[in-house]
């Protein structure tokens, strides 16, 4: 294995980990950091599950709001415009943050031959 050739060459630990195990592991890093940022805009927590619709205002985030409030307005439409406006601004400024953060790593990750 690799680990192994690098310990034969005396590679230390450190040096192991930053040459080796992270560029390989690189691309997982960078499939978790470009989710979690669309998370950050869309993800509702699972608040709802836990708090319905007395969540804390410390804890709401923007999916939980959406959420929270399509689902009391399930008998009602006259709130859906406002919310569905709410989810084009986030898709609007979500889209091009996720697209630049992902062709950033892209190109400052390490390049494999």
């Amino acid at each position: 294995s690799v680990s192994e050739a690098a310990q034969l060459d005396g590679v230390n630990l450190l040096q192991e980990t930053f040459h080796i195990t992270l560029p390989l592991i690189y691309p997982t890093i960078s499939i978790l950091v470009v989710t979690n940022l669309i998370g950050f805009f869309t993800g509702q927590l699972n608040l709802f599950t836990f708090y319905m619709h007395q969540a804390p205002d410390e804890y709401q985030t923007i999916g939980y709001y959406i959420y929270a409030q399509v689902y009391s307005a399930s008998g009602s439409i006259r709130e859906l415009p406002r919310l569905s406006a709410i989810g084009l601004v986030c898709t609007f400024v979500c889209v091009p943050l996720v697209l630049t953060v992902k062709k950033l790593m892209e190109k400052y990750g390490p390049k494999f031959e």
